[in-house]
């Protein structure tokens, strides 16, 4: 079991990290820092490998071609007619992202955010990490 970490791109100034996690049985999967991206999953099957996951070879595709690939999206998965919302008698403006509605969080939802990536090498594990604050993108 390993985890290799390489530092695949940058996004808003920010560096963009991809880790890939190795399992003793052959699976591998490699998740981007941006967006929590699963990139690449492999599995092993007669003759070599199978990947399981839609993704691009790189980063570079990813913020202007990506139909959220693999992402954690949010703060709302689907879309928000309108791009508003009332909630307890308080109406919210979104950002639209999808003609006038916002889909998956808007134009700069979770999907779309470099987030804080944690290595346990020793567990084989990787956590992420993202502050977002109180009104942040009008949520």
């Amino acid at each position: 079991m390993a985890i290799a970490v390489n530092r695949i791109g940058e996004f808003d100034g920010k560096p963009v990290e991809e880790a890939v996690l190795e399992s003793a049985s052959g699976v591998s999967v490699a998740i981007l820092n941006w967006g929590v991206v699963v990139r690449d999953w492999q599995v092993p099957v007669a003759g070599g490998a199978r990947h399981v996951v839609l993704g691009f070879k790189t980063f570079d595709p990813y913020p202007g071609h990506s139909p959220y690939f693999g992402a954690v999206v949010g703060r709302v998965a689907n879309r928000i007619r309108g791009a508003r919302f009332t909630l307890d008698g308080t109406t919210y403006e979104l950002a639209p992202n999808e003609g006038a509605n916002q889909l998956h969080g808007g134009p700069g939802g979770l999907a779309r955010q470099v987030w804080q990536m944690d290595v346990d090498s020793a567990a084989n594990a990787v956590s992420f990490r993202y502050d977002s604050p109180d009104g942040d993108m009008g949520f």
